[in-house]
């Protein structure tokens, strides 16, 4: 199943968002989250899917990042 989080959304976004909003069915709509920039809420939301050794430890996870630069 895919789902789409938009994390720290500025509010333009938002503002788009509802334009486009009622062009999309409510199926592909339930798969939408949109999040402000409180790590809480959205770590929370990714943790269901994805385990803290995916997720790099900057944003709040246990994975150790290597830069291929």
């Amino acid at each position: 199943m895919l789902f789409f989080y938009f994390i720290a959304a500025p509010s333009v976004f938002y503002w788009g968002f509802n334009l486009v909003k009622p062009l999309m069915t409510k199926h592909t709509l339930s798969k939408i989250e949109i999040f402000d920039d409180n790590k809480y809420k959205w770590l929370e939301a990714i943790n269901s899917f994805l385990p803290a050794s995916a997720i790099p430890k900057k944003l709040g996870g246990a994975a150790e990042m290597k830069s291929f630069y």
